[in-house]
């Protein structure tokens, strides 16, 4: 007797799992087909539905309020993240959920509770840093990891001379910048950067002259 309720037990638990299973792409079929036709509603009924099981699947939220972010949908994504338990698996798609609504409070709040490799590592840090416009912290997470150990350095570089100009630590900025080769899939961004530094410094004719001679050849 008890072999064969622990039997229809068992059937009844993967019965229900291949039915959450079922549930969870339909979930997210439906979210394509919202995302492809820009249908609003049809997204953020997908969000309420995936926060009243978002404590049996949080995993498949994750990936639904990457989708949303991914889509547009900021304030929807950042809803459903909220329906889930703290965790820094969830840490980056917070961070952005938080930049792009503007949220800088708690940007920099997560910025600076959560381990840097959680958010995509010290690089990372910074240029959300940067985009809540705070160079000064975006130069110390630069600082956390020696560049011998960043697996693009170009970026790191281009980051770094972001900082030093926003901080009107031109000349620096500019020297920083210059260092990125043409090679770099950073190259333009350096420019940018580069040139921003040379007319801050009021020599815009040295800026136009050294930007074009920089500028890969088309």
């Amino acid at each position: 007797m008890l072999e064969r309720f622990a039997a229809r037990n068992a059937e009844l638990e993967r019965v229900a799992a291949r039915s959450a299973g079922v549930e969870a792409k339909l979930l997210r079929a439906r979210l394509s087909l919202a995302r492809a036709h820009g249908d609003g509603a049809a997204l953020a009924e997908a969000a309420r539905r995936m926060r009243e099981r978002s404590g049996g699947d949080p995993e498949l939220a994750r990936r639904v309020a990457s989708d949303l972010l991914d889509a547009g949908h900021a304030a929807l994504a950042a809803r459903l993240l909220a329906a889930l338990p703290p965790s820094d698996g969830h840490a980056r798609l917070r961070l952005d959920a938080s930049l792009a609504l503007a949220q800088t409070d708690a940007a920099e709040l997560l910025l600076a509770t959560t381990p840097p490799e959680a958010l995509g590592g010290p690089v990372a840090v910074a240029e959300a840093y940067l985009q809540i416009g705070r160079p000064a912290r975006a130069l110390e997470s630069l600082d956390l990891q020696s560049a011998g150990h960043e697996r693009d350095p170009q970026r790191r570089t281009v980051a770094r001379a972001r900082a030093l100009l926003a901080l009107g630590r031109l000349a620096e900025a500019a020297m920083t910048a210059a260092q990125v080769p043409p090679s770099s899939t950073h190259h333009r961004a350096a420019l940018t950067t580069l040139g921003q530094a040379l007319e801050s410094a009021a020599l815009p004719a040295l800026a136009r002259e050294l930007t074009s001679e920089l500028a890969p050849a088309k």
